[in-house]
């Protein structure tokens, strides 16, 4: 039997078994190549299986369902791993960023904080964006990664203000303690808008695609305004969701300079 063609765990594209790159979603694969040409070989088997005409029954049956699962745990894995591997690696360069830029402008620069909270909502934006660019990632990852990069962030920031100045690490009033809760989440906040923008856009590109292949057929009956209702609602959220996040995110950021 021939063996089945590699698919790529990201866009499900064939790939050759040499690969280390998919050329159709220009991913990195080859941390995954082996473990993709493991769950190919359980599938294959399967198939054989199949086509053998061996009985199912019995045994047999728990057999190749043990097999089914296997793959479909597999696969699942595969698809988990590569989620959180995209989100952490591009997660990474901006705390090291904002470590930086923490450091240059305050320290060597001596320039106004708003630069350094300007800077810390939009590079989270955008990073989240070109991350979750291709709608595959969930929103609960995202959340998760968005709430440990900003907690890391604003205590590796406090904790360089620490060793240059000779002061305490941790904020020591309440007011304090509210301005850094302010900046956690303004960053935090950030990396979330950046998500739903991503959903938006990807949303809007397989509704163009869906519109599309409804006009090259005449089959399809228009939706019901009844029907269309839900969608309508669904869509206004969808859209509103991202604008809220980044006000909120701006406002948190920013709230110390627009008091005063």
């Amino acid at each position: 039997m021939t063996p089945s063609p590699l698919h790529c765990p990201y866009c499900r594209s064939e790939f050759p078994e040499q690969a280390t790159v998919c050329a159709a979603c220009t991913r990195d694969i080859a941390p995954f190549v082996s473990l993709i040409k493991q769950v190919q070989a359980l599938t294959d088997r399967v198939q054989e299986i199949e086509e053998a005409g061996v009985s199912l029954q019995g045994a047999g049956q728990v057999s190749a369902n043990s097999l089914e699962n296997t793959v479909a745990d597999s696969l699942e894995h595969i698809e988990l791993r590569t989620g959180w591997i995209d989100l952490i690696r591009h997660a990474v360069p901006v705390w090291i960023t904002l470590q930086f830029l923490h450091w240059f402008l305050f320290f060597v620069h001596d320039t106004s904080a708003v630069w350094l909270r300007a800077i810390s909502i939009a590079l989270p934006i955008s990073v989240a964006l070109w991350t979750n660019r291709h709608g595959d990632l969930h929103f609960l990852s995202n959340a998760l990664v968005a709430l440990v990069l900003a907690s890391l962030s604003v205590f590796g920031m406090l904790g360089v203000t620490a060793l240059i100045d000779h002061t305490p690490w941790l904020p020591n009033t309440l007011v304090d303690w509210r301005e850094t809760s302010d900046y956690l989440i303004s960053i935090a906040l950030g990396w979330v808008t950046g998500y739903l923008i991503s959903k938006i856009i990807v949303h809007t590109h397989n509704k163009l695609k869906t519109r599309q292949g409804h006009g090259r057929s005449n089959s399809v009956k228009p939706a019901s305004p009844a029907a269309a209702v839900p969608d309508r609602l669904v869509q206004i959220v969808t859209y509103l969701a991202p604008i809220v996040s980044g006000l909120v995110s701006v406002y948190s950021g920013l709230k110390t300079f627009i008091d005063k």
